[in-house]
């Protein structure tokens, strides 16, 4: 499985689990984001109230998936199929992140080392957000000619204000894990063997709150209005800069980039 879950005492954790490939955020990890939405929805009410989000292995996730991205070059689809069947991938993605928004939970984000494109939309979802002191985070979209996808341009302008959600999109670079505290892009820098332990701690304290005011405050506290309309905004955008001779030619370097290391 793309996400391994574990549950108690009313905290989750979620962990995206495909290390080998640095938990890309991939269709395999949606599909089983989907799955364990559908647990979680069916479960009884309250049972989890804080949910804390990692990644297994060295990060908690690079982003996009390269092989993915080699073979969506070499389709052969028309400019009409390519639109259409990214477009229904993108909402389909889209849906699975409202889900995942819409949870009456409390999201602590546990950043492992990086998060770096749509890795870094996710953790961007959460709720809260600590990472390790030597991680660092990367938007990444911009190197390949695309806008952000899975919520990234509806969540940096809320954490760090559009102008610099502007600047860091069209200048994608590393921040290192000091600066993104300095920016509010996370709430906590901890040492690496802390991270877990820290979230856990955060996750048990939430996890106190009664699923009433839970509820209340994901109601009256709530980006849901505003996301959908932004993540089929993403989605036009994206396929329109996929369909541009710079976004596969920005691709094709990528690829020869990562060949030759």
């Amino acid at each position: 499985m793309a996400v391994d879950f574990t549950q108690s005492d009313g905290v989750g954790l979620l962990t995206l689990s495909q290390p080998d490939r640095l938990n890309p955020m991939n269709d395999a990890t949606w599909t089983a984001m989907d799955a364990l939405l559908d647990e979680l929805e069916a479960g009884p009410s309250g049972g989890l109230r804080a949910l804390v989000v990692t990644g297994a292995g060295r990060v908690f996730s690079a982003g996009g998936d390269i092989n993915r991205m080699r073979a969506v070059l070499t389709s052969g689809r028309s400019e009409e199929e390519f639109r259409r069947s990214e477009l229904a991938r993108l909402r389909r993605i889209a849906a699975s992140l409202v889900r995942f928004v819409r949870l009456p939970v409390v999201r602590v984000a546990a950043v492992n080392h990086c998060a770096v494109g749509a890795g870094l939309a996710l953790a961007c979802a959460c709720d809260y957000r600590i990472i390790d002191e030597d991680g660092f985070l990367d938007t990444s979209f911009g190197r390949l000619g695309l806008p952000g996808d899975t919520g990234i341009t509806h969540f940096l302008p809320q954490l760090i204000g559009p102008h610099r959600a502007r600047d860091w999109l069209l200048r994608p670079r590393r921040v290192p894990a000091p600066q993104a505290l300095s920016l509010g892009l996370v709430d906590e820098v901890v040492p690496t063997p802390q991270l877990l332990p820290r979230a856990h701690e955060l996750a048990t304290q939430y996890a106190q709150a009664s699923p009433p005011l839970l509820r209340s405050v994901h109601h009256l506290v709530d980006t849901l209005p505003g996301l959908e309309p932004a993540l089929e905004a993403e989605a036009q955008a994206t396929v329109t800069c996929k369909l541009s001779p710079a976004h596969r030619a920005a691709v094709t370097a990528f690829l020869n980039h990562q060949a030759q290391r």
